[in-house]
C-alpha cells in the first residue's frame, strides 16, 4: 500500500454586498431583525489549510483530515473503501464517508453572522455508497446506490439518496486509447 500526506491550501470569496441593502436584508438575522436595523457582513472569503493523511492498498483505501484549518467552522472529513476485484470480471465496493460539500463560501467554510457573532454553515454529508460493477472486456455493467445525510450547523438537516445504473460495449481497446458507447441512468434525491 502507500500512504499519503496531504495539505491543501483553500482561499473562496463570494464577493461582498457593500451598498445593496436588499442583498444585505437576506443575509444572516438581517430579515428577522427587532429594530430593522442592516448589518453589513462585509467581504464574505474565508482561507485555510486543510489537512489529511490517506492510505491505499489492495483491497482497502481509507482517508481522514478536516475541512481547513481557518474556516469559520472546522469539520472531521474522511472516508473507508473496501473493495474486491472477482475472477470473473465482477468488483464491488463498499464506502461510508464524511465529505465536506463545498459549493459555496456557506456550505464548505460556514459563514459568522455580522449581526450576532452566531456560526452557521459548514455543511458535510456523511453516509455509504454500494457499488458494482462487470468488466467482460467487449461490454459490461455498473450499477450503485448510496445514502446521505447532510447536515451543517446552524442549517436545516436534510438527507440525500443516489442511484445509478447502466452499461457500455468497447468498441476500442488499446494500451493508449479506450472508447466505450453506452447508456447510464441515474437518480438524485
Amino acid at each position: 500500500g502507500a500512504i499519503a500526506l496531504t495539505a491543501t491550501p483553500i482561499h473562496l470569496t463570494a464577493g461582498s454586498m457593500d451598498g445593496d441593502e436588499t442583498n444585505q436584508r437576506r443575509f444572516g438575522l438581517n430579515p428577522v431583525s427587532p429594530t430593522g436595523a442592516v448589518v453589513d457582513p462585509g467581504d464574505i472569503d474565508a482561507s485555510g489549510v486543510g489537512v489529511s493523511v490517506a492510505y491505499d492498498g489492495d483491497w482497502i483505501q481509507a482517508d481522514i483530515g478536516v475541512t481547513p484549518l481557518g474556516f469559520e467552522i472546522i469539520n472531521p472529513v474522511g472516508g473507508l473503501t473496501l473493495r474486491e476485484k472477482f475472477e470473473n470480471g465482477l468488483s464491488v465496493r463498499l464506502t461510508a464517508e464524511q465529505r465536506a460539500i463545498t459549493d459555496s463560501v456557506l456550505s464548505y467554510a460556514g459563514v459568522k453572522d455580522a449581526a450576532t457573532g452566531v456560526n452557521y454553515g459548514g455543511v458535510v454529508r456523511s453516509g455509504a455508497t454500494l457499488a458494482g460493477d462487470m468488466d467482460y472486456g467487449r461490454y459490461g455493467a455498473f450499477a450503485s446506490g448510496g445514502f446521505y445525510f447532510v447536515h451543517g450547523d446552524d442549517v436545516e438537516s436534510n438527507k440525500k439518496l443516489e442511484a445509478n445504473v447502466g452499461g457500455f460495449v468497447r468498441l476500442v481497446e488499446t494500451p493508449d486509447e479506450d472508447l466505450k458507447i453506452g447508456l447510464n441512468l441515474t437518480y438524485f434525491g
